[in-house]
C-alpha cells in the first residue's frame, strides 16, 4: 500500500547541501541544485534527517530494540559487519525495515524537496537570469594550535538565505 506525506520545510537560518563542485575562482562548494537552476534539498538528505530523529526519539524513550548493532554502528560513522545487520535469523529492527541497511531494502522512499511553483514562477516573472536563491559565504580555516587563520585557507561556499525561499 502507498502512501504519499507532502510537508514543507522550513529553516530558520543559511542553509548549504553541498553537491561536490564549484565554480573555478568563485565557490568552493556549490549548492545542490535542480533542473530549473534552483537549490534543493535532496531526498537522501531528508531521510538521513528523519532517520536520525528516530534515533533520538528511541533513546529518549529508552527504546534500544528499534535500532540493531549495525545501525547503531552507521549512525557513528563506522562500517558495520555483516552479522552486525543480519538479525541473526530475527525480523529487522525497526531503523532497518524503514530505512533499510546494507543487507535489506527500506520500505520509505523520500524525494527531493523543491521550491513551489508559485516562488518559481515569481523568480521567472523578475527575470532574474542566475534563479540566485542565496549568496556566497566566505570562511577561513583555523589552526587548532594557535586559534589563528591558516595561510591561504580562505574557502567559500553557496549558502541560501531562508528569507528568500
Amino acid at each position: 500500500m502507498d502512501q504519499s506525506i507532502n510537508f514543507q520545510v522550513l529553516f530558520s537560518s543559511l542553509w548549504h547541501v553541498g553537491s561536490g563542485l564549484g565554480v573555478p575562482g568563485q565557490i568552493d562548494d556549490q549548492n545542490v541544485r535542480d533542473e530549473g537552476g534552483f537549490s534543493r534539498l535532496p531526498g537522501t538528505h531528508l531521510r538521513g534527517l528523519v532517520r536520525e530523529s528516530c534515533f533520538q526519539l528511541a533513546e529518549y524513550l529508552n527504546q534500544s530494540q528499534v535500532a540493531c548493532e549495525g545501525q547503531r554502528t552507521i549512525r557513528a560513522g563506522g562500517a558495520p559487519s555483516p552479522a552486525d545487520l543480519s538479525h541473526h535469523g530475527e525480523q529487522p529492527c525497526l531503523i532497518c525495515r524503514l530505512f533499510g541497511s546494507p543487507l535489506i531494502k527500506g520500505s520509505l522512499w523520500f524525494s527531493d524537496a523543491q521550491y513551489n511553483a508559485e516562488f518559481r514562477a515569481t523568480i521567472n516573472d523578475l527575470k532574474i537570469g542566475s534563479k540566485q536563491d542565496g549568496y556566497v559565504s566566505t570562511h577561513v580555516a583555523l589552526d587548532r594550535q594557535t586559534q589563528r587563520a591558516r595561510a591561504n585557507q580562505l574557502y567559500n561556499t553557496e549558502v541560501v538565505d531562508p528569507d528568500l525561499a
